[in-house]
């Protein structure tokens, strides 16, 4: 749905590597993109980068061989938030910490924004946990839609605090424009969350409450 070349860059892409696959459709948002990619997606993982953002080199190794060598679900790395004149993301990575949380204390982490946090595209899945749950179209915060029923998913989740995913900031961007009645849409995410507590974990419902 791009209007500029972004288009023909990834077709000619597509042409010199088999495994992607280029979808041309209709500008429908961000949310809408991430479901017909996952429309199509075949294999085993699943990962979300935004378009404006970039990763380190090797951050699909270094989550790779946590996940296999954790026999875990899903690895969160760490966040750098840069400005677009930033130039310093090819640096190897090295893992500082990893610490290992069930899908209950993780998604009390999640809950209380400590050692994991909404965003989807700092992660690592496994296709399984994901299933079918797709994202909230047209909503702003529509990762606070989507993250804690994959985590509900899951056994096991790893947090690792090597930063290896680069959060541009623009003024222009979705979180940098200010305040707008579509920031509302955070509320009936917790709403929903909430609802999901006390029927899958109702033993920490309460902290959903408070958060």
């Amino acid at each position: 749905g791009s209007p500029d070349s972004c288009g023909d860059i990834c077709d000619e892409a597509a042409k010199h590597d088999n495994r992607i696959k280029v979808i041309h459709k209709k500008n429908g948002g961000l949310s809408d993109a991430r479901n017909a990619g996952m429309k199509v997606a075949t294999g085993e993982y699943t990962s979300f980068i935004d378009s404006d953002d970039f990763i380190s080199l090797d951050f699909y190794q270094t989550m790779f061989d946590v996940m296999k060598k954790t026999s875990c679900d899903i690895v969160e790395c760490g966040v750098l938030k840069v400005k677009p004149d930033f130039e310093d993301s090819h640096n190897v990575s090295k893992i500082m910490s990893e610490k290992a949380y069930s899908a209950r204390d993780a998604l009390v982490e999640l809950i209380n924004d400590g050692e994991f946090h909404q965003h989807v595209w700092n992660k690592l899945y496994k296709r399984e946990v994901v299933g079918d749950i797709i994202f909230e179209k047209g909503a702003c915060n529509e990762d606070e839609f989507w993250t804690y029923r994959v985590f509900g998913n899951a056994k096991k989740i790893v947090k690792i605090d090597t930063k290896m995913y680069f959060y541009l900031q623009r003024p222009g961007s979705i979180m940098g424009v200010g305040y707008s009645l579509k920031r509302l849409d955070a509320l009936k995410a917790k709403k929903e969350r909430q609802t999901y507590l006390e029927k899958n974990y109702s033993d920490i419902a309460h902290i959903g409450k408070i958060n």
